[in-house]
């Protein structure tokens, strides 16, 4: 059935799919083309769904074993009178020939590239598909939550009945703007007071004190956001939101790492799903949805203003998880559209985040079409370990920088990789597994946050011992660990923020309200804050990052010492800056003084070592016997030492240091 391809003529095969009704068994015929000879064709993006699952298609009169799902997207594509010239891997790929293979795939980049259009086949309808579609697009279009399918118009004798709630709260609570500003004074007073003990206007418990106070504060908040309580306001939430929601993020398309060159590399691209289709164009702007909508349809006051919308919670977690989904999308499609097809390795590294596919190979061979130059010639036959290392070491060489090596996750990899070396399969994102906290090397303003060493390149030496000679040097040692600050967000397993906070701050010995000299310059509570949030804050509404501020750290102390309250006074973007900062790392001292945060896993005797083209330092292990070389540990924050501090003449005065 296969003949065999000219490498050199830069051969591959094109499918006609013959005509025939959904019913009809498939048949089809495959043609041998040149690329630089293409007739016009459409390219197939899908998953190959379960393996064990096959079926029987009809390929120049031979019989070929298809996954199921392929058969079904060939059903519903196929005309019912004319042939249709598609591209589609599983079969235009010999799949059994690891040499075809090994070639055929960096072609893929071009392949779809040069399609007149890709055609995303999402599967078979389910009982949400219509509605899931029509949620999406309506975010495509800038539309409010109330104006999405996951909710619909309230009755007249549900708005009846909610404005007469909205109206008594208004009387008594807040008759006017003043009073009402007054009512909000008195209940912090009350609940300061019901803490102590003063003398309270109030016989309400801090709890429920607590509830009327955050029921004011949605009230002003949603005044200042010009949020209307009216009859579109009051829209009620589909039960069935969540698996609306569900139907579309839980699509094992979304899912498959392949598709980040499948739906950015072509010119047009089609979501199929069964009998429903729209453009990949009305997506657009999708991702940009949850900043603009964070103080008006995901406003944590509606759930108050809104009391009988029980399933409000709901339908609001899972329009957010469906926005989120969508803004991935969106944000590869950005990426790869600044970069073309010369992607840089760190972005590729951040939108492969959540991807799976079912050989570890193809966690490098599938960005081939965005990074060619990760594999020059993929080799299926090679051995996991060696594809990922070699991946590693050209992204090194290729871009002079040694930020790589914050990806490396050697002692959770399954593939016995050097410690330097980067685990492609594994996420660099916050997530249930200990080795997925977010990378200090985010970027601010177009660059990295940091710049420890300031603009020098690295210079690395290859062995054949899979090790690698670094240029650089120790710059101190880690003297003392703190226990381990995780879970702060998650159900209840983990430390509070007072906890950890607490915990920190006995573990330096300080009491954080005083002026206590830091080693570098200012005073060892402002380091303290700082480091907390490795000097970056995080704006969840826009999700970009940038330094931290004399203010912050100011606010940051207000938060700690009001932290036993019930009633929150944290600003978003302090929670998300010291959740990202602190999930899954721990403070340590230096032997010098130095305060910084580092990944769980280091330990007191530790190296701390700043490499020529790295952006961070990094903690690194002696390897121990008579071997000079050391392990990597991770990265670190090192207060005081993250802007070029240790930079003389714009060098650092090194000496080599091998990493196993």
């Amino acid at each position: 059935m296969y003949d065999k391809l000219s490498q050199e003529a830069r051969e591959i095969r094109i499918l006609f799919l013959l005509s025939g009704d959904v019913d009809e068994d498939i048949s089809c015929k495959l043609v041998t083309v040149s690329l630089d000879n293409l007739p016009d064709y459409e390219a197939l993006s899908y998953t190959w769904g379960d393996p064990t699952v096959k079926v029987p298609i009809r390929v120049n009169e031979n019989i070929l074993q298809v996954t199921a799902n392929l058969d079904n997207a060939l059903r519903h594509l196929r005309r019912r009178d004319e042939k249709r010239a598609l591209w589609v891997d599983a079969i235009c790929i010999n799949q059994d020939d690891l040499e075809e293979k090994s070639y055929q795939i960096p072609f893929m980049g071009e392949i779809y590239s040069r399609t007149t259009n890709c055609l995303a086949w999402l599967g078979l309808e389910t009982a949400y598909t219509k509605q899931a579609i029509a949620t999406a697009l309506a975010l495509g279009e800038d539309k409010h939550y109330y104006e999405t399918p996951l909710y619909r118009v309230a009755t007249n004798e549900e708005y009846v009945a909610q404005m007469e709630i909205t109206n008594r709260m208004t009387a008594e609570l807040y008759p006017s703007l003043a009073s009402g500003w007054d009512r909000l004074l008195q209940l912090r007073r009350d609940f300061d007071a019901k803490k102590g003990t003063k003398q309270t206007t109030s016989s309400a418990d801090p709890s429920e004190i607590a509830r009327e106070y955050k029921m004011v504060m949605a009230f002003f908040q949603c005044c200042s956001d010009s949020i209307i309580v009216n009859e579109k306001a009051i829209a009620y939430p589909d039960p069935a939101s969540l698996e609306v929601s569900e139907a579309w993020c839980s699509n094992p398309y979304w899912s498959r790492i392949w598709i980040l060159q499948e739906i950015n590399l072509p010119r047009k691209v089609t979501l199929v799903w069964s009998e429903s289709s729209f453009t990949m164009d009305k997506l657009r702007g999708t991702g940009l949805w949850t900043s603009r909508h964070q103080r008006c349809c995901l406003n944590e006051g509606h759930e108050y203003l809104n009391p009988l919308n029980s399933n409000y919670l709901s339908a609001k977690a899972a329009l957010a998880r469906l926005a989120e989904s969508l803004q991935r999308i969106e944000q590869a499609r950005t990426i790869f559209a600044a970069g073309g097809s010369d992607q840089h390795p760190l972005s590729l590294k951040h939108i492969t985040h959540g991807r799976f596919c079912s050989n570890p190979r193809d966690y490098v061979y599938g960005l081939l079409g965005m990074a060619s130059y990760l594999a020059p010639k993929p080799d299926y036959s090679a051995p996991v370990r060696q594809v990922y290392t070699d991946a590693t070491l050209v992204v090194i060489q290729r871009t002079g920088k040694l930020n790589i090596l914050s990806f490396a996750r050697d002692r959770f990899s399954e593939y016995g990789l050097p410690s330097w070396a980067s685990d492609w399969s594994r996420s660099n994102e916050v997530n249930a597994n200990p080795d997925a906290n977010p990378t200090l090397l985010v970027f601010m303003n177009g660059t990295h946050a940091y710049r420890a060493s300031g603009d020098t390149i690295s210079d690395v030496l290859p062995s054949s011992m899979e090790r690698i000679g670094v240029s650089g040097f120790r710059f101190d040692t880690v003297s003392e660990v703190s226990e381990v600050a995780m879970g702060w967000y998650d159900d209840g397993d983990g430390k509070t923020v007072t906890e950890v906070l607490g915990c920190y701050g006995k573990f330096l010995d300080i009491p954080l309200n005083t002026s206590r000299p830091y080693i570098t310059g200012g005073t060892l509570e402002d380091a303290f804050w700082r480091t907390m949030v490795v000097d970056r804050i995080h704006e969840p509404i826009t999700s970009t990052y940038r330094r931290a501020t004399t203010k912050d750290v100011q606010d940051l102390k207000l938060w700690q010492k009001q932290s036993e309250s019930p009633i929150p006074h944290a600003p978003e973007h302090l929670k998300y800056s010291l959740e990202s900062a602190l999930r899954h790392r721990c403070l340590f001292r230096s032997t010098n003084g130095l305060i910084g945060l580092a990944r769980v896993g280091v330990q007191a005797g530790d190296l701390l070592c700043l490499f020529s083209g790295a952006d961070v330092p990094y903690v690194t292990r002696e390897a121990g016997n008579t071997d000079t070389a050391t392990r990597l540990v991770g990265e670190a924050y090192v207060h005081g030492r993250m802007y070029g501090e240790l930079i003389i003449d714009s060098k650092i005065q090194a000496q080599r240091e091998w990493l196993i």
